[in-house]
């Protein structure tokens, strides 16, 4: 019944609440080094100048380190963070996802290669019509930015080499060098599945949009909320400045995503607040990340609560 639904729904949202175990473990995997050092090193001082326990992982890294992932089916990215969790886990609350994502879930390693395109060519108009930096030119390009996404790969621009051509027409061609980074391992549903106790009576937040069935299992894993923003028609217009310090990432910009988060977390760890009422606080200070959802598992069904939806629970539809 409707009164049934408000209580567990007040529980729910009471239960979101920090709780005894108050660390936080900041998981990341930057593509390129320095590509999230403002957002990773503002939650990572929020939690040193309160002394809350502060854990951080580059699954990236680690699993560039080790070469491999285990004997079984876990890739490297996801062997490091569960020995990371598994560490930690004694005092661990909070789950931090500073990564991107997509339809298949955060992404924990990056795949590197190296890709040459000519110009002028077919495949120049190719890439130049896939990119999310709009250019006339590969040329003009690489002389704007020093990375540029194209079908969400990251290419890192390396070098060019012009010359004249002498045939018909005259002219010049050019050839560019770019390390392209595309997803190499990711923490997707069936990945969370086999980390269940992982998930379990913690407050997971993820800077990226995460798939529904990711949400799904982490939270029928007892998972008290995750928060994660909505995809934002705006993401498939992300760019970034060439130096990776003012970059769209999920809609909004990175300096937004340290506001947000910030306020984020001194209500949920100073106030004393639970998860949604946090939110409110942090739409408040960066409207810009109002897409940010709380989505709990209630009576059996996922809800995505936002920001002012904590004072709606005697709503019918609640």
């Amino acid at each position: 019944d409707v009164d049934g639904d408000v209580d567990a729904s007040a529980v729910a949202i009471q239960g979101s609440e920090m709780g005894s175990r108050r660390g936080m473990l900041l998981v990341e995997a930057p593509r390129v080094a320095g590509e999230m050092d403002a957002s990773s090193r503002s939650v990572r001082e929020f939690c040193e100048t309160r002394s809350i326990p502060f854990e951080r992982v580059d699954t990236a890294a680690a699993a560039h380190a080790a070469g491999g992932g285990d004997k079984g089916r876990k890739g490297p990215g996801l062997v490091a963070l569960l020995r990371a969790a598994t560490r930690f886990a004694s005092q661990m609350g909070v789950i931090h996802f500073n990564c991107l994502a997509d339809a298949e879930g955060v992404t924990l390693r990056w795949a590197e290669e190296m890709i040459a395109v000519a110009e002028p060519s077919a495949a120049a108009t190719d890439f130049l019509s896939r990119s999310r930096a709009k250019r006339e030119t590969l040329a003009e390009l690489c002389a704007r930015y020093a990375r540029v996404e194209v079908d969400g790969a990251l290419h890192t621009v390396l070098g060019k080499h012009v010359q004249r051509d002498d045939g018909v027409g005259g002219g010049e061609v050019g050839a560019y060098l770019f390390r392209r980074a595309s997803p190499g391992e990711r923490l997707g549903a069936g990945e969370a599945l086999g980390l269940l106790a992982v998930w379990r009576d913690k407050i997971v937040v993820s800077h990226a949009a995460l798939p529904a069935d990711l949400i799904a299992t982490i939270l029928d894993a007892d998972a008290k909320v995750v928060l994660a923003p909505l995809l934002d028609d705006d993401d498939d217009d992300d760019e970034g400045d060439g130096d990776g310090r003012h970059e769209r990432r999920g809609g909004m910009w990175a300096s937004d995503a340290v506001d947000f988060f910030n306020a984020f977390y001194h209500a949920l760890y100073v106030v004393g607040a639970d998860a949604v009422a946090a939110l409110g606080a942090a739409a408040l200070v960066q409207p810009s990340c109002h897409r940010f959802r709380c989505h709990m598992k209630i009576n059996g069904e996922i809800l995505s609560l936002q920001a002012g939806d904590d004072d709606r629970l005697d709503e019918e539809e609640y």
